[in-house]
């Protein structure tokens, strides 16, 4: 369609803001937001039909994003906050529209004539100038596969979510000493409470646990300290008997700290740390890993 008659059409629609009309043609002139579409091809018509040049509609009166378009800065902001003291070096931006809105962009392609893959729909504009905006001011990449964190922006509720992905560390441990169980034991007669009928129980001597300890806890612990994670989880590679020890060059296992604040750590410092800790285990090797290494540890 000829870009004179597609503006046309769109401005006989409504009250349209620059970006809802710029986005119509949003894969047309590249390095251009869909703000400066939408206004060039606002004056483009004007210039064509030699009338007075109108400037957009005020943004809350843009009957397809109904404002939103014009909140990029503002939510940018919001998600700069709450990244606030996290340890981020890469990061993915994602919307979530509400019904209404996503009926109106289809409605203004309908009434357009254009397909429904013409241009681009509101929730990736946000994305894209939301995510511009971070990255800028924090100094990461984005990454669409498993980035660092995810910022969500709800556009029902008004609401930014962060949501920060685990941070993994791979190395092998040595078990030095038998009746040690590579993971966590809990006391099944008390379903790990260390009570029973009112009293300590006698299975595991009130602790919850079968053993006193694992190579778990002589490790994750000290890595989700360091990392500043909310929890840590060991994933050992296979499994062996709780009265052997395992020596030699030890058995490969990952560390997975959940929300870490810092990834960037001295990893030789907390092999240090946990060795000199540990009296049943023993590290070596340890460097940062990836969710796949966790799966197949």
């Amino acid at each position: 369609m000829d870009l004179l008659e597609l503006t046309r059409a769109a401005l006989d629609t409504g009250p349209l803001c620059d970006p809802c009309l710029g986005r119509l043609v949003a894969d047309r002139g590249f390095g251009l937001t869909n703000a400066q579409r939408g206004r060039s091809l606002r004056i483009t018509v004007s210039l064509a039909d030699d009338h007075p040049y109108e400037p957009h509609a005020d943004s809350e009166q843009c009957w397809v994003c109904e404002g939103e378009s014009a909140r990029v800065d503002s939510f940018a902001e919001r998600a700069i906050t709450a990244l606030d003291g996290w340890e981020i070096a890469t990061y993915q931006v994602g919307t979530r529209v509400p019904p209404l809105l996503e009926e109106n962009d289809r409605l203004l392609r309908d009434d357009t004539g254009l397909g429904e893959d013409a241009g681009e729909p509101l929730q990736r504009e946000l994305n894209r100038e939301v995510g511009k905006r971070i990255g800028a001011a924090i100094g990461a990449d984005v990454d669409l596969d498993r980035p660092d964190a995810l910022v969500l922006i709800d556009l029902a509720t008004d609401e930014i979510e962060l949501q920060v992905n685990s941070a993994f560390v791979y190395g092998r441990y040595r078990k030095l000493a038998r009746d040690v169980p590579q993971t966590k034991w809990p006391c099944s007669d008390c379903g790990q409470t260390g009570m029973r009928r009112g009293a300590p129980c006698e299975a595991c001597e009130g602790t919850g646990y079968r053993y006193g300890t694992s190579v778990e806890q002589q490790t994750a612990p000290v890595v989700r300290e360091a990392m500043g994670g909310s929890e840590a989880t060991f994933h050992g590679a296979g499994r062996e008997d709780v009265d052997a020890r395992m020596l030699g060059e030890g058995r490969p296992f990952v560390v997975e700290v959940d929300e870490p604040r810092q990834r960037s750590v001295d990893l030789d410092r907390i092999e240090r740390a946990i060795n000199e800790q540990a009296d049943a285990a023993e590290v070596s090797g340890l460097q940062d890993a990836t969710r796949d290494a966790a799966s197949s540890a």
